[in-house]
């Protein structure tokens, strides 16, 4: 009887173990991704909100390959756009299977977009000259109930 619970507390110990070192490795290729936008469609101006989708390009240039294909445990939530530094608007995501190969790319398509106007009004009295430079996006990864971070 011993024996056996040993056992099973070596393999649950062997599988936490295996799955934190999994965690510290997305960590180490979160914090190289980057993250662009690579196209823009179905613009619509409304009172309270703009609304457009927006595809984002995310680039691994590691030599390691960047794979959440784990069902539930890990999960692109959500994408956050800044203009120098301040907040525009959010876009919702729940996607759990994504994989990015070594020194590639991939894009997210029709991410849907939804800002307030009167964050774009603030925005467009302060804009003297635009730039996507401007832009930062952030995307937001949960894995095992925790999240990270890639920002570009």
């Amino acid at each position: 009887m011993k024996k056996t619970i040993v056992i099973a507390g070596l393999i649950i110990g062997g599988i936490a173990y295996a799955g934190y070192r999994k965690v510290q490795k997305l960590k180490e290729i979160f914090n190289q991704m980057k993250i662009h936008p690579s196209g823009l469609r179905n613009v619509k101006i409304g009172v309270d909100y703009f609304t457009f989708n927006l595809d984002l390009t995310i680039e691994n240039p590691t030599t390691e390959a960047f794979s959440l294909n784990a069902g539930n445990t890990a999960s692109f939530k959500r994408v956050l756009a800044y203009r120098n530094g301040h907040f525009l608007g959010m876009a919702t995501l729940n996607l759990n299977m994504v994989n990015i190969p070594a020194f590639n790319s991939f894009e997210l398509k029709n991410v849907p977009f939804q800002i307030s106007s009167n964050i774009v009004i603030q925005n467009a009295l302060s804009i003297e000259s635009f730039s996507v430079e401007q832009l930062t996006f952030v995307v937001v990864v949960d894995i095992l109930g925790k999240e990270y971070y890639i920002e570009g």
